[in-house]
């Protein structure tokens, strides 16, 4: 899969004010990169210390699939079921927030 849609997808659904900044997802740090954006936006939350914590759990689970798309090894399914995750987050966490 393309390294650069990765980037895009993911931004997008982290945080779509911030949509053209996700270069820095495409490094070989993405599991850095993820934790300091989401972080970013647990701090607006009600419960930013909870959202850190599942923020960390969500990293963890998706070790592997973080590494493969370092490696650009990732497969769609792999891809899928790391936005799934991702989407998940942001509906309990952001868009509670953005009602």
């Amino acid at each position: 899969m393309d390294r650069d849609l990765i980037a895009r997808a993911m931004q997008n659904v982290i945080n779509m004010s911030k949509v053209q900044m996700f270069e820095h997802f495409k490094g070989d740090q993405l599991d850095k990169a993820l934790q300091k954006e989401m972080y970013e936006v647990a701090e607006s939350t009600d419960n930013p210390e909870k959202c850190k914590k599942d923020i960390d759990a969500l990293l963890a689970k998706n070790k592997k699939i973080i590494t493969a798309i370092e490696k650009d090894q990732v497969t769609l399914p792999m891809y899928n079921t790391l936005m799934e995750d991702l989407r998940t987050w942001r509906r309990t966490y952001v868009m509670k927030q953005e009602k």
